[in-house]
């Protein structure tokens, strides 16, 4: 990404207004690591409860597979090209906007005018930065979850499932591993971040749709199972990367 890009995403202030529309706006928000399952469980809430519509984001990357199903235009994103999403900053239309491996992507406040209008929750998958910006808001109701993998061999499968049988050669399992410790690090670090582990993507649905509807939200054992289950991964990531450094 050319310098001056990275400059006005970084520099782009979200308008007081959009943020005032956002504030009464009850919204769910799941972050993780990449293969969590996120996306599984999002489909599964929508699935089992009407009282929720997703909030769809955009990107400038180009639709790909995943789970060898494509991805579809206003379903997993809005696919914008890079002048449309600088337009996009330029006229304050974004709630948030960041780059993500060299593409431009952001949340819509024209997405959350949808949901609001029609009387849902807005629920939406968001990365750590953007979760960040929310948080600054003083939103109304606001919950984000961690999804958290109940084990490293699970989220190992999940990888190499999501992309074809394979996770890419070294430098990219260094990457995506590294990225993922990042995540988890700030998911300890963050008391706003609720954990949750997700073994049956279903089971986890009917979780956050209870803790949404009462107003509740984990047990405080269920909290430290998810908080000693973050702690392992990032240990069994560790050993991970260490022994493919060991191998080079």
């Amino acid at each position: 990404m050319e310098p001056s890009l990275k400059s006005l995403i970084d520099s782009y202030a979200t308008p007081q207004d959009v943020v005032n529309e956002l504030r009464p706006i009850h919204t769910v928000m799941l972050t993780g690591i990449t293969g969590a399952g996120k996306d599984t469980i999002i489909g599964d809430v929508l699935e089992a409860s009407d009282h929720f519509a997703r909030n769809v984001t955009s990107t400038t990357r180009l639709p790909r597979a995943n789970n060898g199903v494509m991805e579809q235009e206003g379903r997993e994103y809005y696919f914008l090209t890079q002048e449309q999403a600088v337009k996009k900053m330029s006229d304050g239309e974004y709630i948030e906007v960041a780059p993500v491996h060299g593409q431009i992507n952001g949340s819509l406040i024209s997405e959350f005018r949808r949901i609001s209008s029609v009387g849902k929750i807005a629920l939406g998958d968001i990365n750590y930065e953007g979760i960040e910006k929310f948080l600054t808001f003083d939103m109304d109701n606001l919950s984000v979850y961690f999804v958290m993998p109940p084990n490293f061999e699970t989220w190992l499968a999940r990888l190499m499932k999501r992309q074809g049988g394979t996770i890419g050669d070294k430098n990219e399992i260094l990457r995506r591993f590294r990225s993922a410790q990042i995540e988890l690090g700030n998911a300890l670090d963050n008391p706003e971040f609720i954990p949750i582990l997700n073994d049956v993507s279903r089971d986890t649905a009917q979780k956050i749709i209870e803790y949404t509807e009462t107003n509740n939200g984990p047990s405080l054992e269920e909290r430290a199972q998810a908080v000693e289950g973050i702690h392992e991964l990032n240990q069994a990531i560790s050993s991970y990367i260490s022994q493919l450094e060991d191998a080079r």
